[in-house]
């Protein structure tokens, strides 16, 4: 079988900063480590509202494979609001200087309305390092949802990336292209 240079990973582990709810009541599978367990290894010594993981509509994660002692870290997806990557990461310890590019799944708000944060928040811990991002160039298009009996209600754009350069915010790739040939290169 043909793996186009891909290897199997000794682990996974994924951070979630931001996945449409937080639920710190119910029980946890026997493979998953509590929001308060990680708070409080991220220096929570008192549980309190402020504490906590703020929820929101999106999704974000970030993600770390090995191999033996190497070891890759993604951003995948940066969540809707930018308050809430650096809110949400701020209280989980959340090292995001270790993060070697960001892949995004597709252009809507709750998946990219972070981007701006995270990847100011990932500069501002790697000492200004240019940020691998790899998206589909199709995802800045506008785009509105359908109301019954109304009209079109415009969705915000998320920022491209020549707005993004234009703050100081590097993109390393605006194409299609595989994480792995990015972050290993």
């Amino acid at each position: 079988m043909d793996t186009d240079g891909l290897r199997e990973v000794d682990g996974i582990e994924i951070t979630v900063l931001i996945d449409n709810k937080t639920d710190s009541l119910s029980t946890t599978p026997a493979n998953f480590t509590s929001e308060w367990s990680n708070l409080r290894k991220a220096g929570m010594e008192q549980l309190s509202g402020s504490c906590q993981c703020c929820a929101n509509h999106g999704l974000a994660l970030i993600v770390k494979a090995w191999i033996g002692e190497e070891s890759k870290t993604i951003l995948f997806d940066a969540g809707p609001v930018e308050f809430a990557v650096e809110y949400n990461g701020t209280r989980l310890g959340a090292k995001f200087g270790e993060i070697d590019g960001i892949m995004l799944s597709h252009g809507h708000w709750d998946h990219a309305g972070g981007l701006p944060m995270a990847l100011d928040l990932i500069m501002q811990q790697n000492n200004n390092q240019e940020v691998p991002v790899c998206l589909h160039p199709g995802m800045f298009r506008q785009r509105a949802l359908p109301l019954p009996g109304e009209d079109l209600l415009p969705i915000k754009e998320i920022p491209n990336p020549e707005d993004m350069s234009q703050l100081g915010r590097i993109f390393g790739s605006t194409k299609i292209v595989r994480l792995l040939d990015v972050i290993s290169a």
